[in-house]
């Protein structure tokens, strides 16, 4: 009977069976030995189901990182297309106030040579826009440095559960 359960892959089925078995007769090797196997072949199955669940645990983290991930990427691309779009209506408020600064009323002795100091001159951005673009680039070195962190932890746990294992 523990012959045909254990073929079956009941192995605790088939453990049961060969313990019945021996209870009636304890002097039967040949049920002890497969007693033996049934015993081996369940420590078998319980490290394949904990390799699995590890696995899975590993694979759930990293889909979490990614998820991590993308979401620090989508909050960086909404803030920076929040930041462009301030920067657009920024830059039509402004436009009308230039066109009042660029036409002054005429004095004496005025010339053209009185421009606006606002302006940039060729190959010269704005204070505005140069600070918005180091902002930005702050934003990303932090987003940059938090990814790179969460990866070294990743790094770190998977390398502690290896140990564990490795213990075992």
């Amino acid at each position: 009977m523990g012959n045909l359960l254990l073929g079956g892959q009941d192995v605790e089925g088939a453990i049961g069976a060969y313990q019945q078995s021996l209870r009636l007769d304890p002097t039967d090797a040949d049920t002890r030995y497969n007693l033996n196997l049934a015993y081996a072949m369940r420590q078998e199955q319980q490290e394949q189901e904990q390799e699995q669940d590890q696995q899975q645990d590993q694979d759930q983290q990293q889909n979490q990182d990614q998820q991590q991930d993308q979401d620090q990427q989508q909050d960086q691309d909404q803030q920076q297309n929040q930041d462009q779009q301030q920067d657009g209506d920024q830059q039509q408020g402004q436009d009308p106030q230039q066109d009042q600064d660029q036409d002054p009323q005429p004095s004496e002795g005025d010339s053209n040579a009185d421009e606006s100091p606002a302006e940039p001159q060729e190959g010269q951005i704005q204070p505005e826009e140069a600070q918005r673009i180091l902002d930005l680039l702050e934003r990303n070195e932090a987003a940059l440095r938090a990814k790179l962190q969460a990866q070294e932890n990743a790094k770190r746990r998977k390398a502690n559960r290896q140990k564990i294992e490795k213990d075992w």
